[in-house]
């Protein structure tokens, strides 16, 4: 669940729905800072959340303070996503699929490429594969750069099915050249990381 508007959750929380008819139990993994938290659309037992949230896009101390602890937080709720998927051990995961992380996006205005969709794709993909025997159902759910999102679907559509549409993103290209991590960006990359172990080891 992305929380926000409710565009990831209420299509998540209408699916879970007609999956309890048939009495499959349903985990749902949202942020405490979305609208899930206040559990007035999913039981508490059913929602486990993050503390993350996206970055904060106004002036002020507030704001810059938890631009600068976002990336702990990333990387502690990934290994809490971890523990999560191998504790509850579901027999099938869905992956509501927003694109409107990529770089062409005019709402997000993240830096994310055909090319990362299709890493993730392929990490939740072989995560899928040790968990739950491959079972992944990835439904798109938004993006807002109609030129774009293209690109980005078939790049997952790519990954789930282990062949090449012989698209090609003209985009990509640049990856290259404002991807890489600058020496100064990968210590404290590296240095949130050893953070975030520490934080997921004491609780």
């Amino acid at each position: 669940a992305g929380g926000g508007t409710g565009g990831h959750l209420f299509p998540a929380i209408a699916i879970g729905d007609e999956l309890k008819k048939d009495n499959i139990q349903v985990k749902y993994i949202g942020s405490k800072h979305g609208i899930e938290s206040s559990y007035k659309f999913i039981d508490k037992e059913d929602l486990s959340l993050l503390d993350l949230r996206g970055i904060q896009r106004s002036i002020g101390i507030k704001s810059i303070l938890r631009n600068l602890v976002l990336p702990i937080k990333i990387i502690k709720s990934f290994y809490q996503v971890n523990s999560i998927i191998k504790t509850f051990k579901p027999d099938m995961i869905l992956v509501a699929s927003g694109l409107d992380a990529s770089t062409w996006d005019p709402l997000g205005h993240m830096m994310l490429l055909s090319t990362h969709y299709r890493s993730m794709t392929q990490q939740i993909l072989d995560t899928a594969t040790q968990i739950c025997q491959g079972r992944l159902l990835v439904c798109h759910e938004g993006g807002y750069s109609a030129g774009y999102v293209p690109f980005c679907g078939i790049a997952i559509i790519e990954a789930l099915s282990g062949e090449q549409s012989g698209v090609i993103d003209p985009f990509s290209k640049y990856e290259s050249s404002w991807q890489l991590l600058k020496p100064n960006q990968e210590e404290a990359i590296n240095k949130a990381l050893q953070a975030a172990v520490i934080l997921t080891a004491t609780g």
